[in-house]
């Protein structure tokens, strides 16, 4: 792989890694730098339905932000699996692990990054979560 390849591939890696930290750190600050202001994440919830938020439909209210019993209670790692890329688009493998009380979940993340203005930005994701 030449080093224009591996320069980009390193680009993408910190871009997602500020997302991995922000999330780990509970600073929604941290954790939106890297995503596009129109990102979205897409799920399907309990109810078998899709669903569609925005970066700023889920941005955490500033109380939970602050609440340490949530920092206190939760243990989490995530790490980034795999990054593919052509040109200015990129798609990212993410792996999260959860321990909340006695309740161990890991995530799966699939990231979609546009290259705009010589930035990496996340513009979408697609989650699958799992109860250990």
């Amino acid at each position: 792989m030449n080093h224009d390849k591996e320069n980009e591939k390193e680009a993408i890696k910190i871009s997602i890694q500020e997302y991995i930290d922000g999330v780990i750190e509970r600073n929604f600050s941290k954790a939106e730098k890297p995503w596009h202001p129109e990102g979205v994440k897409i799920f399907v919830d309990s109810d078998n339905k899709l669903n569609k938020l925005t970066m700023i439909q889920s941005k955490p209210k500033d109380s939970e932000l602050r609440d340490k019993s949530i920092r206190l209670s939760l243990e989490q790692s995530g790490s980034v699996e795999n990054i593919e890329y052509t040109g200015n688009a990129a798609i990212v493998k993410v792996k999260w692990f959860e321990k909340r009380d006695n309740k161990k979940r890991e995530y799966t993340d699939y990231i979609s990054l546009l290259k705009i203005k010589k930035e990496w930005k996340i513009v979408s994701k697609i989650s699958y979560v799992e109860n250990l």
